[in-house]
Protein backbone atom coordinates (compact mmCIF):
# COMPACT_ATOMS: atom_id res chain seq x y z
CA UNK A 1 0.00 0.00 0.00
CA UNK A 2 1.45 3.27 -0.92
CA UNK A 3 0.79 5.91 1.69
CA UNK A 4 1.34 10.02 1.43
CA UNK A 5 4.87 9.55 2.67
CA UNK A 6 6.45 8.43 -0.88
CA UNK A 7 7.59 9.85 -3.62
CA UNK A 8 4.97 12.00 -5.00
CA UNK A 9 6.18 13.12 -8.39
CA UNK A 10 4.26 12.40 -11.13
CA UNK A 11 4.17 13.27 -14.74
CA UNK A 12 1.45 15.83 -13.96
CA UNK A 13 3.26 17.39 -11.31
CA UNK A 14 6.45 17.88 -14.11
CA UNK A 15 3.92 19.49 -16.36
CA UNK A 16 2.73 21.63 -13.86
CA UNK A 17 6.07 22.87 -12.88
CA UNK A 18 6.46 23.20 -16.83
CA UNK A 19 3.61 25.38 -16.98
CA UNK A 20 4.78 27.50 -14.29
CA UNK A 21 8.36 28.11 -15.59
CA UNK A 22 6.79 29.34 -18.90
CA UNK A 23 4.69 31.86 -16.65
CA UNK A 24 8.09 32.89 -14.93
CA UNK A 25 9.58 33.50 -18.81
CA UNK A 26 6.79 35.16 -19.72
CA UNK A 27 6.57 37.83 -17.05
CA UNK A 28 10.33 38.32 -17.46
CA UNK A 29 11.39 36.01 -14.58
CA UNK A 30 14.09 33.86 -16.30
CA UNK A 31 16.52 34.36 -13.46
CA UNK A 32 13.83 32.26 -11.05
CA UNK A 33 12.93 30.22 -14.06
CA UNK A 34 16.40 28.89 -14.24
CA UNK A 35 16.81 28.79 -10.60
CA UNK A 36 14.05 26.47 -10.73
CA UNK A 37 15.06 24.01 -13.00
CA UNK A 38 18.88 23.93 -11.78
CA UNK A 39 17.07 23.34 -8.32
CA UNK A 40 15.51 20.26 -9.85
CA UNK A 41 18.52 19.12 -11.52
CA UNK A 42 20.28 19.19 -8.23
CA UNK A 43 18.15 17.61 -6.62
CA UNK A 44 18.08 14.65 -9.33
CA UNK A 45 22.51 14.54 -9.32
CA UNK A 46 21.95 14.18 -5.50
CA UNK A 47 19.39 11.60 -5.54
CA UNK A 48 21.29 9.39 -8.24
CA UNK A 49 24.40 9.66 -6.19
CA UNK A 50 22.71 8.58 -3.09
CA UNK A 51 21.16 5.80 -4.99
CA UNK A 52 24.42 4.65 -6.41
CA UNK A 53 26.35 4.69 -2.93
CA UNK A 54 23.30 2.20 -1.89
CA UNK A 55 23.89 0.25 -4.56
CA UNK A 56 27.46 -0.09 -4.56
CA UNK A 57 27.48 -0.76 -0.29
CA UNK A 58 24.78 -4.11 -1.42
CA UNK A 59 27.06 -4.94 -4.04
CA UNK A 60 29.28 -5.29 -1.83
CA UNK A 61 27.64 -6.92 1.15
CA UNK A 62 26.91 -9.59 -1.31
CA UNK A 63 29.57 -10.36 -3.55
CA UNK A 64 32.53 -8.49 -1.52
CA UNK A 65 35.00 -9.79 0.79
CA UNK A 66 33.92 -8.37 4.15
CA UNK A 67 36.85 -8.20 5.77
CA UNK A 68 40.03 -5.83 5.23
CA UNK A 69 42.35 -8.50 7.09
CA UNK A 70 45.08 -9.74 4.36
CA UNK A 71 46.17 -13.36 5.11
CA UNK A 72 49.58 -13.13 6.05
CA UNK A 73 50.35 -16.52 3.59
CA UNK A 74 48.54 -14.80 1.22
CA UNK A 75 51.41 -11.01 2.03
CA UNK A 76 53.83 -13.33 1.19
CA UNK A 77 53.16 -15.33 -1.85
CA UNK A 78 52.54 -11.67 -2.80
CA UNK A 79 56.66 -10.87 -1.48
CA UNK A 80 57.98 -13.21 -3.08
CA UNK A 81 56.25 -12.98 -6.70
CA UNK A 82 57.34 -9.33 -6.07
CA UNK A 83 61.17 -9.59 -5.86
CA UNK A 84 61.35 -12.10 -8.74
CA UNK A 85 59.88 -9.47 -11.12
CA UNK A 86 62.96 -7.61 -12.48
CA UNK A 87 61.77 -4.30 -12.48
CA UNK A 88 60.66 -4.81 -8.53
CA UNK A 89 64.24 -5.97 -8.04
CA UNK A 90 65.39 -2.43 -8.68
CA UNK A 91 63.28 -0.82 -6.80
CA UNK A 92 63.98 -3.09 -3.69
CA UNK A 93 67.99 -1.94 -4.76
CA UNK A 94 66.61 1.46 -4.34
CA UNK A 95 66.18 0.66 -0.67
CA UNK A 96 68.95 1.43 2.18
CA UNK A 97 71.09 -1.07 2.14
CA UNK A 98 71.72 -1.18 5.79
CA UNK A 99 70.16 0.04 9.25
CA UNK A 100 72.75 2.77 9.43
CA UNK A 101 71.84 4.74 6.85
CA UNK A 102 69.37 7.55 7.52
CA UNK A 103 65.66 7.51 7.56
CA UNK A 104 64.15 9.69 4.43
CA UNK A 105 62.94 12.65 5.75
CA UNK A 106 59.35 13.63 3.92
CA UNK A 107 58.60 15.92 1.41
CA UNK A 108 56.87 18.47 1.25
CA UNK A 109 54.69 19.06 -1.93
CA UNK A 110 55.35 22.57 -3.93
CA UNK A 111 54.33 25.33 -2.08
CA UNK A 112 51.66 27.26 -3.80
CA UNK A 113 52.89 30.96 -4.82
CA UNK A 114 51.46 33.72 -2.12
CA UNK A 115 50.98 31.65 0.75
CA UNK A 116 50.61 33.33 4.15
CA UNK A 117 53.33 34.98 5.79
CA UNK A 118 53.86 33.40 9.78
CA UNK A 119 52.01 35.84 11.94
CA UNK A 120 54.33 39.22 13.19
CA UNK A 121 53.18 38.88 16.52
CA UNK A 122 54.40 35.31 17.41
CA UNK A 123 58.10 35.36 19.33
CA UNK A 124 60.90 34.79 17.46
CA UNK A 125 63.95 33.52 17.97
CA UNK A 126 67.07 33.29 15.97
CA UNK A 127 68.78 30.27 15.28
CA UNK A 128 72.35 31.10 13.54
CA UNK A 129 73.08 27.94 11.05
CA UNK A 130 76.84 28.21 10.49
CA UNK A 131 79.30 26.24 7.73
CA UNK A 132 82.02 23.91 8.77
CA UNK A 133 85.25 24.79 10.04
CA UNK A 134 86.80 23.50 6.90
CA UNK A 135 84.26 25.79 5.05
CA UNK A 136 85.44 28.77 7.45
CA UNK A 137 88.90 28.98 5.79
CA UNK A 138 89.73 30.48 2.59
CA UNK A 139 92.23 27.80 0.79
CA UNK A 140 93.29 30.81 -1.61
CA UNK A 141 94.50 33.18 0.59
CA UNK A 142 94.82 31.10 3.81
CA UNK A 143 92.36 33.79 5.82
CA UNK A 144 89.28 33.23 7.81
CA UNK A 145 86.12 34.13 6.44
CA UNK A 146 84.01 36.87 7.85
CA UNK A 147 80.00 36.80 7.90
CA UNK A 148 78.99 39.15 4.99
CA UNK A 149 75.20 38.14 5.31
CA UNK A 150 72.55 35.69 6.24
CA UNK A 151 70.25 33.64 3.97
CA UNK A 152 67.07 34.05 6.33
CA UNK A 153 64.09 31.50 6.26
CA UNK A 154 61.38 30.84 9.22
CA UNK A 155 60.09 27.51 10.53
CA UNK A 156 56.93 27.51 12.39
CA UNK A 157 57.26 25.41 15.75
CA UNK A 158 55.46 24.57 18.20
CA UNK A 159 56.49 24.85 22.73
CA UNK A 160 53.72 22.74 24.67
CA UNK A 161 52.15 24.52 27.77
CA UNK A 162 53.73 24.30 31.12
CA UNK A 163 52.53 24.33 34.47
CA UNK A 164 54.14 26.96 36.73
CA UNK A 165 54.20 26.46 40.83
CA UNK A 166 53.93 30.22 42.32
CA UNK A 167 55.48 30.47 46.00
CA UNK A 168 53.55 33.49 47.48
CA UNK A 169 55.49 34.41 50.36
CA UNK A 170 54.10 36.78 52.57
CA UNK A 171 56.54 38.91 54.42
CA UNK A 172 57.20 39.52 58.06
CA UNK A 173 58.74 42.61 59.23
CA UNK A 174 59.53 43.73 62.84
CA UNK A 175 61.25 46.39 64.88
CA UNK A 176 65.02 45.16 65.29
CA UNK A 177 65.34 47.57 68.35
CA UNK A 178 62.22 46.80 70.51
CA UNK A 179 61.44 43.39 68.47
CA UNK A 180 58.00 44.19 69.36
CA UNK A 181 55.30 45.41 66.58
CA UNK A 182 55.70 42.50 63.66
CA UNK A 183 53.39 43.00 60.73
CA UNK A 184 52.69 40.47 57.90
CA UNK A 185 51.67 40.72 54.01
CA UNK A 186 47.92 40.38 53.36
CA UNK A 187 46.99 37.44 52.08
CA UNK A 188 47.07 36.70 48.63
CA UNK A 189 43.33 37.03 46.65
CA UNK A 190 42.53 33.65 44.71
CA UNK A 191 39.95 32.90 42.48
CA UNK A 192 39.02 29.75 44.58
CA UNK A 193 38.34 30.58 48.53
CA UNK A 194 41.35 28.35 49.92
CA UNK A 195 41.84 26.76 46.32
CA UNK A 196 44.83 26.02 44.54
CA UNK A 197 44.26 27.09 40.48
CA UNK A 198 45.71 30.43 39.54
CA UNK A 199 43.36 32.21 37.00
CA UNK A 200 45.09 31.01 34.33
CA UNK A 201 44.69 27.54 34.51
CA UNK A 202 41.18 27.95 35.84
CA UNK A 203 40.59 30.11 32.39
CA UNK A 204 42.45 27.24 30.70
CA UNK A 205 40.34 24.32 32.12
CA UNK A 206 36.80 26.84 31.12
CA UNK A 207 37.93 27.17 27.41
CA UNK A 208 38.88 23.95 26.53
CA UNK A 209 35.85 22.38 27.89
CA UNK A 210 32.89 24.69 26.84
CA UNK A 211 34.93 26.38 23.84
CA UNK A 212 37.35 23.27 22.45
CA UNK A 213 34.58 21.24 23.79
CA UNK A 214 37.61 18.42 25.47
CA UNK A 215 35.49 16.87 28.54
CA UNK A 216 37.15 16.82 32.17
CA UNK A 217 38.80 13.38 31.40
CA UNK A 218 40.45 13.92 28.38
CA UNK A 219 41.82 16.83 30.21
CA UNK A 220 43.07 15.18 33.26
CA UNK A 221 44.48 13.01 30.60
CA UNK A 222 46.60 15.72 29.11
CA UNK A 223 47.59 17.29 32.87
CA UNK A 224 49.17 13.91 32.78
CA UNK A 225 51.45 13.93 30.22
CA UNK A 226 52.50 17.40 32.16
CA UNK A 227 53.19 15.52 34.94
CA UNK A 228 50.49 16.85 36.99
CA UNK A 229 48.00 14.36 38.75
CA UNK A 230 44.44 15.37 38.84
CA UNK A 231 41.49 14.23 39.90
CA UNK A 232 38.30 14.41 37.85
CA UNK A 233 36.33 15.44 40.54
CA UNK A 234 38.45 18.48 41.67
CA UNK A 235 38.51 19.67 38.29
CA UNK A 236 34.71 19.60 38.31
CA UNK A 237 34.62 21.58 41.24
CA UNK A 238 36.71 24.16 39.71
CA UNK A 239 34.62 24.40 37.32
CA UNK A 240 31.32 24.48 39.50
CA UNK A 241 33.83 27.62 40.83
CA UNK A 242 34.24 29.50 37.32
CA UNK A 243 30.65 29.57 36.63
CA UNK A 244 29.82 30.70 40.01
CA UNK A 245 32.44 33.89 39.21
CA UNK A 246 31.44 34.55 36.19
CA UNK A 247 27.47 34.66 37.09
CA UNK A 248 26.94 37.82 37.62
CA UNK A 249 28.59 39.05 33.89
CA UNK A 250 26.20 36.27 32.71
CA UNK A 251 22.60 38.38 34.47
CA UNK A 252 24.40 41.06 33.30
CA UNK A 253 24.27 39.93 29.32
CA UNK A 254 20.60 38.63 30.05
CA UNK A 255 19.75 42.33 31.24
CA UNK A 256 21.40 44.02 27.87
CA UNK A 257 19.82 40.89 25.32
CA UNK A 258 16.77 41.78 26.12
CA UNK A 259 17.10 45.61 25.66
CA UNK A 260 18.89 44.43 21.91
CA UNK A 261 16.67 45.47 19.07
CA UNK A 262 16.37 42.22 17.94
CA UNK A 263 16.50 39.17 19.86
CA UNK A 264 16.80 35.36 18.21
CA UNK A 265 15.79 32.47 20.12
CA UNK A 266 15.96 28.60 19.44
CA UNK A 267 16.10 25.55 21.56
CA UNK A 268 18.34 22.56 21.39
CA UNK A 269 18.76 18.93 23.76
CA UNK A 270 21.14 18.50 26.42
CA UNK A 271 21.13 14.79 28.37
CA UNK A 272 21.02 14.71 32.11
CA UNK A 273 21.93 12.54 34.33
CA UNK A 274 19.00 11.72 37.07
CA UNK A 275 18.93 8.65 39.28
CA UNK A 276 15.16 8.94 39.51
CA UNK A 277 14.31 8.38 35.98
CA UNK A 278 14.10 4.76 34.98
CA UNK A 279 17.02 5.10 32.29
CA UNK A 280 18.95 7.15 34.87
CA UNK A 281 19.40 9.79 32.35
CA UNK A 282 16.53 12.53 30.79
CA UNK A 283 16.40 15.18 28.64
CA UNK A 284 17.06 18.59 29.34
CA UNK A 285 16.85 21.53 27.37
CA UNK A 286 19.38 24.57 26.23
CA UNK A 287 17.70 27.91 25.01
CA UNK A 288 19.90 30.04 23.38
CA UNK A 289 18.76 34.03 22.84
CA UNK A 290 20.80 36.26 20.62
CA UNK A 291 20.73 39.95 20.83
CA UNK A 292 21.21 41.89 17.64
CA UNK A 293 24.75 39.62 16.88
CA UNK A 294 26.42 41.02 19.69
CA UNK A 295 25.29 38.66 22.51
CA UNK A 296 24.44 35.40 23.41
CA UNK A 297 22.74 33.95 26.51
CA UNK A 298 21.59 30.15 27.05
CA UNK A 299 18.92 29.02 29.50
CA UNK A 300 18.65 25.35 30.57
CA UNK A 301 15.04 24.43 31.74
CA UNK A 302 14.68 20.59 32.81
CA UNK A 303 11.67 20.19 29.93
CA UNK A 304 10.31 21.55 26.98
CA UNK A 305 7.44 23.59 27.95
CA UNK A 306 6.50 27.15 26.92
CA UNK A 307 6.93 28.15 30.84
CA UNK A 308 10.60 27.93 30.44
CA UNK A 309 10.85 30.66 27.42
CA UNK A 310 7.81 32.43 28.75
CA UNK A 311 9.28 33.09 32.60
CA UNK A 312 12.82 34.28 30.46
CA UNK A 313 10.66 36.58 27.92
CA UNK A 314 8.55 38.19 30.90
CA UNK A 315 10.10 41.42 30.39
CA UNK A 316 10.89 41.57 26.70
CA UNK A 317 9.55 43.98 24.57
CA UNK A 318 10.37 44.46 20.70
CA UNK A 319 11.02 41.96 18.28
CA UNK A 320 11.57 37.87 18.61
CA UNK A 321 12.60 36.18 16.38
CA UNK A 322 11.98 32.56 16.22
CA UNK A 323 10.87 29.44 14.67
CA UNK A 324 7.28 28.16 15.01
CA UNK A 325 7.35 25.97 18.15
CA UNK A 326 4.10 26.11 19.62
CA UNK A 327 5.39 27.12 23.16
CA UNK A 328 5.45 30.62 21.50
CA UNK A 329 2.13 31.39 20.54
CA UNK A 330 0.87 30.84 24.39
CA UNK A 331 3.95 33.54 24.89
CA UNK A 332 2.69 35.89 22.23
CA UNK A 333 -1.01 36.07 24.11
CA UNK A 334 0.32 37.01 27.08
CA UNK A 335 3.16 39.67 25.88
CA UNK A 336 1.30 42.00 23.37
CA UNK A 337 4.66 44.16 23.21
CA UNK A 338 6.64 41.03 21.45
CA UNK A 339 6.60 41.44 17.69
CA UNK A 340 6.79 38.11 16.55
CA UNK A 341 9.39 37.62 13.58
CA UNK A 342 9.39 34.25 11.61
CA UNK A 343 12.94 32.40 10.01
CA UNK A 344 13.40 31.84 6.40
CA UNK A 345 15.52 29.34 6.67
CA UNK A 346 13.62 27.12 8.53
CA UNK A 347 10.74 27.52 5.69
CA UNK A 348 13.31 26.67 3.09
CA UNK A 349 14.60 23.62 4.95
CA UNK A 350 10.96 21.82 4.52
CA UNK A 351 10.78 22.51 0.96
CA UNK A 352 14.04 20.88 0.53
CA UNK A 353 12.70 17.79 2.71
CA UNK A 354 10.05 17.91 0.27
CA UNK A 355 11.98 18.09 -2.63
CA UNK A 356 14.09 15.09 -1.41
CA UNK A 357 11.35 13.11 -0.88
CA UNK A 358 10.82 13.57 -4.67
CA UNK A 359 8.43 16.34 -5.34
CA UNK A 360 10.12 18.79 -7.91
CA UNK A 361 7.27 21.13 -7.53
CA UNK A 362 8.87 22.32 -3.94
CA UNK A 363 12.12 23.27 -6.48
CA UNK A 364 9.66 26.57 -7.54
CA UNK A 365 9.69 27.29 -3.76
CA UNK A 366 13.36 26.88 -3.12
CA UNK A 367 13.74 29.24 -6.14
CA UNK A 368 11.46 32.09 -4.48
CA UNK A 369 13.06 32.24 -1.11
CA UNK A 370 16.68 32.28 -2.60
CA UNK A 371 15.58 35.20 -4.28
CA UNK A 372 14.42 36.76 -1.25
CA UNK A 373 18.66 35.56 0.05
CA UNK A 374 20.12 37.07 -2.97
CA UNK A 375 18.75 40.63 -2.66
CA UNK A 376 20.36 40.10 1.21
CA UNK A 377 23.74 38.98 -0.41
CA UNK A 378 23.89 41.84 -2.36
CA UNK A 379 22.86 44.38 0.29
CA UNK A 380 25.75 42.71 2.15
CA UNK A 381 28.26 42.28 -0.76
CA UNK A 382 27.46 46.66 -1.33
CA UNK A 383 27.82 47.17 2.43
CA UNK A 384 24.12 48.67 2.64
CA UNK A 385 23.46 50.11 6.49
CA UNK A 386 20.69 49.25 7.67
CA UNK A 387 18.18 52.01 6.25
CA UNK A 388 19.47 51.25 3.00
CA UNK A 389 19.21 47.70 3.33
CA UNK A 390 15.29 48.24 3.90
CA UNK A 391 14.68 50.43 0.81
CA UNK A 392 16.38 47.06 -1.02
CA UNK A 393 13.88 44.94 0.48
CA UNK A 394 10.77 47.26 -0.18
CA UNK A 395 12.08 47.94 -3.96
CA UNK A 396 12.87 44.33 -4.50
CA UNK A 397 12.63 41.71 -1.88
CA UNK A 398 8.58 42.56 -1.96
CA UNK A 399 8.11 41.61 -5.29
CA UNK A 400 9.71 38.36 -4.09
CA UNK A 401 7.78 37.59 -1.25
CA UNK A 402 4.61 38.37 -3.28
CA UNK A 403 5.41 35.67 -5.60
CA UNK A 404 6.26 33.25 -3.03
CA UNK A 405 2.87 33.74 -1.30
CA UNK A 406 0.45 33.91 -4.69
CA UNK A 407 2.47 30.39 -5.76
CA UNK A 408 1.61 29.39 -1.80
CA UNK A 409 -1.93 30.22 -2.21
CA UNK A 410 -2.18 27.97 -5.37
CA UNK A 411 -0.95 25.02 -4.45
CA UNK A 412 -2.81 24.91 -0.66
CA UNK A 413 -5.72 24.42 -3.04
CA UNK A 414 -4.29 21.33 -4.84
CA UNK A 415 -1.93 19.90 -2.18
CA UNK A 416 -3.20 17.85 0.35
CA UNK A 417 -1.82 18.75 3.65
CA UNK A 418 -0.27 15.74 5.37
CA UNK A 419 2.18 15.55 1.92
CA UNK A 420 5.73 16.33 2.94
CA UNK A 421 4.82 19.31 0.38
CA UNK A 422 1.74 19.94 2.16
CA UNK A 423 3.29 20.05 5.27
CA UNK A 424 5.74 22.79 4.00
CA UNK A 425 3.24 24.70 2.33
CA UNK A 426 1.22 24.86 5.80
CA UNK A 427 3.91 25.80 7.63
CA UNK A 428 5.33 28.26 5.37
CA UNK A 429 1.47 29.82 5.14
CA UNK A 430 0.71 29.82 8.81
CA UNK A 431 3.88 31.93 9.93
CA UNK A 432 2.99 33.85 6.67
CA UNK A 433 2.44 37.37 9.11
CA UNK A 434 6.35 36.51 11.02
CA UNK A 435 7.70 36.53 7.73
CA UNK A 436 6.50 40.22 7.05
CA UNK A 437 7.98 41.56 9.36
CA UNK A 438 11.83 42.02 8.77
CA UNK A 439 10.47 43.73 5.06
CA UNK A 440 9.35 46.37 7.76
CA UNK A 441 13.05 46.76 9.72
CA UNK A 442 16.26 46.67 7.93
CA UNK A 443 17.75 45.36 11.52
CA UNK A 444 15.93 42.20 11.17
CA UNK A 445 17.54 39.34 9.76
CA UNK A 446 16.02 37.10 6.66
CA UNK A 447 16.11 33.86 9.10
CA UNK A 448 17.58 32.85 12.90
CA UNK A 449 20.62 31.18 11.75
CA UNK A 450 23.19 33.53 14.18
CA UNK A 451 21.05 31.50 16.81
CA UNK A 452 21.57 27.88 15.47
CA UNK A 453 25.72 28.96 14.99
CA UNK A 454 25.43 29.21 18.90
CA UNK A 455 23.52 26.04 19.31
CA UNK A 456 26.13 24.06 17.55
CA UNK A 457 28.38 25.06 20.44
CA UNK A 458 26.16 22.70 22.25
CA UNK A 459 25.73 20.17 19.85
CA UNK A 460 29.56 19.75 19.17
CA UNK A 461 29.79 19.84 22.79
CA UNK A 462 27.54 16.92 24.35
CA UNK A 463 29.01 14.71 21.30
CA UNK A 464 32.37 14.71 23.62
CA UNK A 465 31.31 14.74 27.34
CA UNK A 466 27.69 12.97 26.46
CA UNK A 467 25.86 14.62 29.66
CA UNK A 468 25.42 17.47 32.05
CA UNK A 469 25.74 15.43 35.46
CA UNK A 470 23.00 17.23 36.63
CA UNK A 471 20.45 20.22 36.46
CA UNK A 472 22.77 22.67 38.18
CA UNK A 473 25.71 21.48 36.36
CA UNK A 474 23.94 22.12 33.09
CA UNK A 475 22.59 25.85 34.38
CA UNK A 476 26.34 26.84 35.07
CA UNK A 477 27.34 25.38 31.74
CA UNK A 478 24.53 27.67 30.60
CA UNK A 479 26.41 30.71 32.05
CA UNK A 480 29.68 29.44 30.75
CA UNK A 481 28.43 28.85 27.06
CA UNK A 482 27.26 32.43 27.09
CA UNK A 483 30.14 34.13 28.38
CA UNK A 484 32.23 32.23 25.47
CA UNK A 485 29.79 32.36 23.19
CA UNK A 486 29.74 36.20 23.40
CA UNK A 487 33.32 36.59 23.64
CA UNK A 488 32.99 34.85 19.57
CA UNK A 489 30.71 37.34 18.41
CA UNK A 490 32.73 40.51 19.54
CA UNK A 491 36.45 39.28 18.72
CA UNK A 492 37.44 38.46 22.07
CA UNK A 493 40.34 35.67 22.78
CA UNK A 494 38.65 33.65 25.40
CA UNK A 495 41.17 32.47 27.24
CA UNK A 496 43.27 36.11 27.35
CA UNK A 497 39.59 37.67 28.60
CA UNK A 498 39.04 35.24 31.37
CA UNK A 499 42.18 35.05 32.64
CA UNK A 500 41.95 38.78 33.05
CA UNK A 501 38.50 39.17 34.35
CA UNK A 502 39.07 36.13 36.75
CA UNK A 503 41.93 37.96 38.06
CA UNK A 504 39.85 41.27 38.69
CA UNK A 505 36.89 39.38 40.65
CA UNK A 506 39.33 37.56 42.70
CA UNK A 507 40.21 41.05 44.21
CA UNK A 508 37.51 43.56 45.58
CA UNK A 509 35.65 44.58 42.26
CA UNK A 510 32.57 46.23 42.75
CA UNK A 511 29.23 44.60 41.53
CA UNK A 512 28.26 48.12 40.58
CA UNK A 513 31.04 48.05 37.82
CA UNK A 514 30.10 44.76 36.53
CA UNK A 515 29.26 46.17 33.13
CA UNK A 516 33.01 46.67 32.86
CA UNK A 517 33.76 43.35 32.38
CA UNK A 518 31.42 41.69 29.85
CA UNK A 519 33.41 40.65 26.56
CA UNK A 520 32.16 43.65 24.64
CA UNK A 521 33.26 46.23 27.06
CA UNK A 522 36.38 44.19 27.71
CA UNK A 523 37.63 44.46 23.97
CA UNK A 524 36.25 48.05 24.13
CA UNK A 525 38.92 48.75 26.90
CA UNK A 526 41.87 46.85 24.94
CA UNK A 527 41.26 48.84 21.76
CA UNK A 528 41.16 51.86 23.90
CA UNK A 529 44.47 50.80 25.69
CA UNK A 530 46.29 50.20 22.74
CA UNK A 531 45.35 53.28 20.64
CA UNK A 532 48.15 55.73 19.95
CA UNK A 533 48.43 58.78 21.38
CA UNK A 534 47.15 61.34 19.46
CA UNK A 535 49.14 64.05 18.12
CA UNK A 536 50.09 67.35 21.12
CA UNK A 537 47.60 69.32 21.46
CA UNK A 538 45.07 67.21 21.59
CA UNK A 539 43.28 65.49 24.38
CA UNK A 540 45.02 61.95 25.10
CA UNK A 541 42.59 58.47 24.94
CA UNK A 542 40.67 58.12 28.23
CA UNK A 543 42.87 55.89 30.69
CA UNK A 544 41.73 51.92 30.56
CA UNK A 545 39.78 51.03 33.43
CA UNK A 546 42.03 50.19 36.26
CA UNK A 547 41.08 46.78 38.83
CA UNK A 548 40.95 47.35 42.00
CA UNK A 549 43.03 45.99 44.10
Amino acid sequence: MINEETVTTTPADLQEVRHQVEDMLAEGRGSEAMTVLFTIIEAMLRENSGLAVRVAALLKQIYGRRSEKVDPNQLRLFLDALTENPSAQEIVAELPPSSDEPLPKPQPKAAPHGRKPLPANLPRVTVDLEPSEAEKHCDTCDCDKVVIGHETSELLDFEPARFVVKVLRRVKMACPACETGVVVAPVADKVIEKGRPGAGLLAHLLVGKYQDSLPLTRQVEIFKRHGVDLSTSTLSDWVGAGADAFRSIYWELVKQAMQAHVLGTDDTGLRVLDKDHENGIRKGYMWAYVGDQRIVVFDYTPTRKSEGPASFLVKRKGIVQCDAYSGYKRIAREQPDVVWAGCLAHARRKFIEALDAGDVRAAIAIALIRSLYEVEAEATAAGLDHEQRLEERRAVGKVHMANLGNWLNDMRLKEPPKTPLGRAITYAINQWASFQVYLTDGRVPIDNNSVERQIRRIAVGRKNYLFAGSDEGARRAAILYSILGTCSLVGADPFAYMRDVLERISGDWRYSRVSELTPAAWVEEKARAAAPQQDQGQAPNPAPVQATA
